[in-house]
């Protein structure tokens, strides 16, 4: 949520209030709390230049949050299979016993 903020600072700063979609159920009543440690007060005074509500979504029915870490063809993608290692990596490995 903080390099969110900060990467669109630009178009967020002045504009109307926003809706962040999270889902960390407890930064819903993070402002509400009584007691913050010094990081929270830290990361809420930082915060506090914005004009946005917090709403929880859980995960399952967020599909957009995490939309290119949760495509199925991602972990088929993402692994190498064995022996199937480039040339630099074998040499490197060679090398390295």
């Amino acid at each position: 949520m903080r390099y969110a903020l900060f990467k669109f600072r630009v178009y967020l700063l002045g504009e109307q209030t926003f809706a962040v979609y999270t889902d960390h159920a407890s930064l819903r009543t993070s402002t509400k709390s009584p007691h913050l440690s010094q990081r929270m007060a830290r990361w809420l005074s930082l915060f506090s230049e914005y004009n946005f509500v917090v709403h929880y979504k859980p995960g399952k029915t967020n599909i957009f949050a995490d939309a290119l870490s949760r495509r199925p063809d991602y972990v088929q993608s993402g692994r190498h299979a064995v022996g199937d290692e480039d040339d630099d990596e074998c040499s490197l490995k060679r090398s390295l016993r």
